[in-house]
């Protein structure tokens, strides 16, 4: 009697995938190019990468919703960085961009 081949079950219908398929190359590079297009939509000059953060982010967690929470919070602070610069409120508003600098710093050492 032969063994029937079972056919397993893709890798996006596994659960252990969904959880962990934030680590995943293709999925990492899709947060950097949102990075880098925040950048570059906004004109905001950086220390780093989106690569950067995005690496420091990925060093710095274990866990899905904690690297999406990071990677938003960049994203967030990024937008009200360039939306303070174009109100011309930088006196009037905290430093934002001290506030990501400390972030950077924080991700990348």
């Amino acid at each position: 009697m032969a063994i029937e081949k079972v056919k397993s079950p893709t890798p996006s219908s596994s659960p252990y995938y969904e959880i962990n398929n934030w680590k995943t190359p293709a999925f990492r590079q899709t947060m950097v190019d949102k990075l880098n297009n925040v950048i570059e939509e906004t004109g905001i000059q950086l220390q780093c990468t989106g690569l950067e953060l995005e690496n420091g982010v990925f060093n710095k967690v274990n866990s899905k919703p904690m690297y999406m929470i990071l990677i938003i919070c960049i994203i967030e602070n990024i937008k009200e960085m360039a939306e303070d610069s174009k109100a011309g409120m930088d006196s009037i508003i905290p430093n934002h961009q001290e506030n990501l600098s400390d972030f950077e710093n924080l991700l990348l050492y």
